[in-house]
């Protein structure tokens, strides 16, 4: 049999409202057979046609670029925006470590954001209701858990995949010379003096362990301050990967 539970929720702040009505839903009722369904009052339709009129006005909601939840990419699929980490200050002359409140506050609310889109969308599969959330294909697979590789990030930005691919190049290059045992160590100093990524070396590009298109979020711990070279540059493409 299926349960039917009314409750009412003020959705003008949308999200807000949305939030409560499907955290109290599952919290209460998850455990039962039941088909999750929305009415508005004052108006007379129920059913099918509100509740799709719910699931389009939340995927509308949480698609508005203002939300910062997305990153621009390839085609109108969604994929997260890289977050950033919690901030950390540190008072050496007090041996003090406060994490920023504020940073954490935003953080807490993202995850509370993802945690209830998943839930809805896992809601609409469940009850078979058509939702315009053209998630990214790689996105599916992270939440899948199945593993990634470096040539998946092209179906989320082809400028990333593109310049990650050529540091991965070096990469095979500098080990390439490393394992040649034909090779002198002075030969080998000036076959890495050679590699040059678009006639430049890499620590001449100022390039720092922080996120393509996002100056502000570091990849590693203090990688503002750490400059991509021969030495650390698959550290670099791992670190980009990773985030």
């Amino acid at each position: 049999f299926f349960f039917k539970q009314k409750t009412a929720y003020e959705i003008s702040a949308c999200l807000v409202g949305s939030e409560m009505c499907i955290r109290d839903r599952f919290e209460s009722y998850g455990h039962k057979n039941s088909i999750l369904e929305f009415d508005y009052y004052n108006e007379e339709g129920t059913g099918l046609g509100p509740t799709l009129e719910f699931y389009t006005l939340v995927a509308q909601e949480l698609r508005n670029p203002e939300k910062g939840l997305w990153r621009s990419g390839n085609d109108e699929s969604l994929f997260p925006a890289p977050l950033k980490p919690e901030i950390i200050h540190q008072d050496k002359s007090r041996g003090i470590t406060r994490k920023n409140s504020q940073a954490r506050a935003e953080l807490n609310k993202t995850y509370q954001i993802f945690k209830m889109m998943g839930t809805l969308v896992a809601r609409s599969i469940i009850d078979e209701r058509v939702m315009d959330f053209p998630l990214n294909p790689v996105f599916w697979d992270l939440v899948l858990r199945k593993p990634v590789s470096l040539k998946d990030i092209a179906k989320v930005d082809e400028g990333i995949a593109k310049t990650l691919g050529e540091l991965q190049e070096i990469v095979n290059k500098k080990k390439e010379i490393e394992n040649d045992k034909a090779m002198s160590k002075e030969d080998k100093r000036i076959a890495m003096n050679k590699i040059l990524y678009k006639d430049a070396r890499l620590e001449d590009l100022s390039l720092t362990f922080t996120f393509p298109g996002y100056e502000d979020i570091e990849t590693i711990p203090n990688g503002l301050n750490e400059i991509v070279d021969l030495s650390n540059v698959e550290k670099y493409v791992q670190s980009v990967f990773n985030y």
